[in-house]
């Protein structure tokens, strides 16, 4: 009797021993899902951005003979610098300037700048931004004018209008009329109407004359019809500094504008 009793008291307790572990081991999956969705949302959600690296503070640009002197001692630096990459730091954007300084003074062999007298700065304004200005004399005699500019730390060399630079010398431009195109920094000016070619050769086109600044050599430039209305009241009466594309087109036989840069040597300002 004892052992059918006690077999009976298993029998009864079994169950509850299964439901005690069931509900134990959903109590652990549940757990275990609400943990597994939180770790899931926490990382699906955007992290806040790092904080921005350090950059070089903007100081407002000093003026009267302090601007002046600063000026002059950041130009007598790219004079007396012994290199390349020395001169490459002293220039106004330095990142899109160091190639074209290399390629016209190593790769075409243009000289440095020398100076044998400058005249005192003067102070202006190209764009809003500070710019001294200075007329260097170089050891041949010759006199040409030198921008510096402030760029929000110091004062640096335009580099781009105190060489006027282009993708191709003038003089070779001239004589091999490329058909890819080439930016070039020129004067625009108007071509006087009796030496307008013939609407038959002009093909619709409007010619102006482009002239470089160190070459008494000047050059037709015909313009498509679609940039007209940018360029002739932008030289009227006047002879302007524009960084301009062109391309030889051997139908017309002359040089076609492609592109206007922008009015003006440098993308400083």
């Amino acid at each position: 009797m004892d052992a059918e009793e006690n077999f009976a008291s298993s029998q009864d307790t079994t169950p509850r021993k299964r439901s005690l572990l069931a509900f134990w081991l959903l109590g652990l999956a549940t757990i275990a899902v609400l943990w597994a969705v939180s770790i899931g949302w926490l990382l699906i959600q955007s992290p806040e951005a790092p904080p921005a690296g350090p950059r070089s503070p903007v100081v407002e640009a000093p003026a009267g003979p302090e601007a002046i002197a600063m000026a002059e001692a950041a130009w007598n630096a790219f004079v007396e610098a012994e290199d390349l990459r020395q001169r490459q730091a002293l220039v106004l954007n330095p990142e899109q300037v160091a190639p074209m300084m290399e390629d016209y003074h190593e790769v075409r062999g243009h000289p440095w700048p020398t100076m044998s007298t400058r005249s005192p700065g003067r102070e202006i304004q190209r764009n809003g931004l500070p710019v001294v200005v200075l007329e260097v004399e170089d050891f041949g005699g010759r006199v040409y004018p030198v921008a510096i500019g402030w760029d929000g730390r110091r004062y640096a060399v335009d580099w781009e209008s105190l060489t006027a630079y282009g993708t191709m010398d003038w003089a070779q431009l001239l004589e091999r009329r490329p058909q890819a195109r080439q930016t070039l920094r020129l004067y625009l000016g108007r071509l006087p109407e009796e030496l307008q070619p013939p609407p038959s050769i002009a093909a619709g086109h409007t010619f102006i004359r482009m002239e470089h600044r160190d070459s008494p050599t000047t050059a037709p430039l015909a313009v498509p019809p679609q940039l007209v209305h940018g360029i002739l009241p932008m030289i009227e009466g006047r002879r302007v500094p524009c960084t301009i594309e062109v391309a030889w087109n051997p139908d017309l036989q002359a040089f076609v504008l492609q592109r206007l840069v922008r009015q003006g040597w440098s993308s400083a300002f």
